[in-house]
């Protein structure tokens, strides 16, 4: 049997690599597990002598520690080669096994975790497994008794700030594990370096160091516990993201980030609200019992990052009986809280529904896995150790997605919540629609992080661009109002010259003087006087910069001849272009460029209020005589 490939998630569940078939699984129908009814029977289990997983009853959501006194562990009628497995942290305990064969040393010590495919019977005495002592190093530490607390209830985050409650010392409710030294092999890196002890944890507790980030690899070593303390008793609590307790952690929002390395929202690996996640409790013995903090936690991720590189459906099984961990739903009792906020049925019951029909599902996938193991262990194949990436691409995306339990879980959650959110919710998607914005709300992804991040990314490339049309329509406009300005300020219309604006942008200052022909003499600056005259006469367009040309000639002549060309022209044009009064048409240019395009309008509207009223202009002629 070939190992399951690994897949790509990065872009949700609708866009899963089609290659993703198993060679030997190809009898074994998904969508009749996870997309239909449940089959009446499995190759290799028959239904003559049923399992006593057929013959379970649904137990009430009770502590997750306890079990039945009496409870039937699964007796797989192969053993599976040694060799296949990884040995298992336990198996040093001296711990012996009730199995009906020796033990192998991939398989946990009997006792030490219960069997996941029996709940607990309503109604029956539940006695708590052998979580008593902890054992590090050379030593054992067991942790003091709970000293008499009487009625003390921990209150929120939020209630400390408000004042409304005082402070609990945390310490004083909850012992202190002491910490233990770091362990575990990393993978190698291209190099070829292979980093020890990189399951590190903070000085002051059992949680990572911040900052620390796993492969697929170094977490699949670290829930086997390959060289872990075999004190440790690791379940992994499929929990709600707890809100309003980061005063709860060692390193506050730190601590809560998801610890795998390629994780989708990388580098900020943040478990938001709406996103289901797995907390890795090495003493959850001591947690469940209401004896440790049940916040100091070794680290977190994604339920959606788990179930991207590992198979959910038949670890959840497989993992208490060959590998010495447990995989629960976090529903238990914390006695000395006010509640449990990271409780999967923290929202309703009807969450605690999906997961117990999930359940029901993963059992049958189970069976069939264990069977074609059974098969390739007798035939020296490899076996399926749930460590791959089992997941197909249904033909029916709906029914593909009914094998994750974060679609089913976040599903169960949207569906049964209250009416007025989910309108409130509809309305924020019609109003971003209608803006054309991407609406990514918990309906639409519905616990997809890849998916989530996907129209994340799209909706912040589409606003950088919409920023950059509008920056370029605003530069557009600005050189479009520029153009107007200019060509509007080139006018300069005097009564008895018609004038049409120019198109071309024309500069208005700095003309430069005429060259000088020759030596000036007496003849030459009456020519000069003649040609300017003459070109003031015969000037039918009268602009702004014209008017600056002939003043810069006339400033060269003498003042005589300066006095004989104004005398000569039409008294308008004398008066346009008198050099007495260039500085102060210079100043009040300067002032009026200075204003807005409002305020020059309301200048031009008073001055042709004025005109009218004066008659300064009439006839056919009639025009403004500056416009900005």
């Amino acid at each position: 049997m070939s190992r399951k490939q690994s897949f790509d998630m990065s872009k949700g569940l609708d866009n899963l690599d089609p290659g993703l078939a198993n060679p030997g699984d190809d009898e074994f129908d998904f969508e009749q597990f996870f997309g239909g009814e449940l089959p009446s029977g499995i190759p290799g289990f028959t239904d003559a002598s049923p399992s006593p997983t057929d013959q379970l009853q649904h137990g009430s959501a009770q502590d997750s520690n306890s079990y039945n006194n009496d409870q039937k562990q699964l007796q797989p009628s192969y053993q599976p080669a040694s060799q296949q497995r990884h040995q298992n942290a336990y198996a040093t305990a001296g711990v012996s096994s009730n199995y009906s064969y020796p033990t192998p040393p991939h398989h946990s010590p009997a006792g030490q975790f219960p069997n996941p495919l029996q709940r607990p019977v309503q109604g029956q005495p539940q006695p708590q497994p052998p979580f008593n002592k902890i054992t590090i190093g050379q030593y054992y530490y067991v942790p003091p008794p709970p000293p008499n607390r009487g009625d003390v209830t921990i209150q929120p985050s939020r209630a400390w700030k408000d004042k409304s409650v005082p402070n609990v010392d945390i310490k004083a409710i909850y012992p202190q594990i002491p910490k233990v030294e770091p362990w575990g092999e990393g993978e190698p890196n291209e190099k070829g370096f292979v980093e020890q002890g990189i399951f590190d944890y903070d000085d002051r507790g059992l949680e990572f160091r911040v900052g620390r980030r796993y492969t697929k690899l170094e977490l699949m070593r670290f829930f086997k516990g390959e060289g872990a303390h075999p004190g440790r008793n690791l379940t992994l609590w499929i929990q709600n993201p707890a809100a309003q307790v980061n005063a709860r952690y060692l390193n506050g929002g730190e601590s809560s980030k998801c610890r795998y390395r390629h994780c989708e929202d990388a580098p900020n690996n943040t478990i938001l609200k709406g996103f289901w996640r797995v907390a890795f409790d090495e003493y959850s013995g001591h947690t469940s019992s209401n004896n440790a903090n049940p916040f100091l936690n070794a680290g977190y991720m994604h339920l959606y990052c788990f179930e991207k590189i590992f198979d959910l459906n038949y670890l959840y099984h497989a993992a208490p009986l060959y590998y010495g961990f447990r995989i629960k739903a976090d529903m238990r009792k914390l006695i000395y809280e006010k509640n449990n906020p990271m409780a999967l049925n923290r929202d309703g019951e009807a969450i605690h529904k999906a997961f117990l029909d999930w359940e029901d599902r993963t059992r049958q996938y189970f069976k069939h896995k264990e069977n074609k193991n059974m098969m390739a262990s007798a035939a020296g194949e490899p076996i399926y150790t749930g460590f791959e990436a089992q997941i197909r691409r249904l033909s029916d995306p709906e029914k593909r997605r009914q094998s994750f339990l974060f679609h089913l879980l976040t599903k169960a959650h949207v569906t049964s919540e209250a009416s007025g959110r989910a309108k409130a919710r509809e309305s924020r998607r019609a109003a971003k629609d209608s803006e054309g914005a991407i609406a990514n709300d918990i309906g639409k992804h519905l616990g997809d992080l890849g998916k989530f991040k996907l129209s994340q990314q799209q909706a912040k490339t589409n606003k950088r661009n919409e920023k950059k049309a509008s920056k370029g329509k605003r530069r557009y406009d600005e050189d479009g109002d520029e153009d107007e300005e200019e060509e509007v300020e080139d006018e300069v219309v005097v009564g008895g010259h018609g004038y049409r604006p120019s198109k071309r942008r024309k500069s208005h200052l700095g003309v430069s003087h005429p060259a000088q022909q020759g030596p000036r003499t007496r003849k030459r600056s009456r020519e000069q006087g003649q040609q300017i005259l003459q070109s003031i006469t015969d000037m039918k367009h009268v602009t702004r910069s014209k008017t600056h040309e002939i003043r810069a000639q006339l400033e060269q002549m003498p003042e005589y001849l300066q006095n004989e060309v104004m005398a000569g022209a039409e008294p308008a044009m004398s008066e346009l272009v008198n050099i007495n009064l260039a500085a102060d048409e210079l100043d009040l240019y300067g002032r009026v460029k200075g204003l807005s395009m409002r305020n020059r309008r309301e200048i031009v509207d008073h001055l042709d209020h004025l005109e009218d009223r004066d008659g300064i202009l009439t006839g056919r002629y009639k025009k403004k005589p500056f416009s900005f």
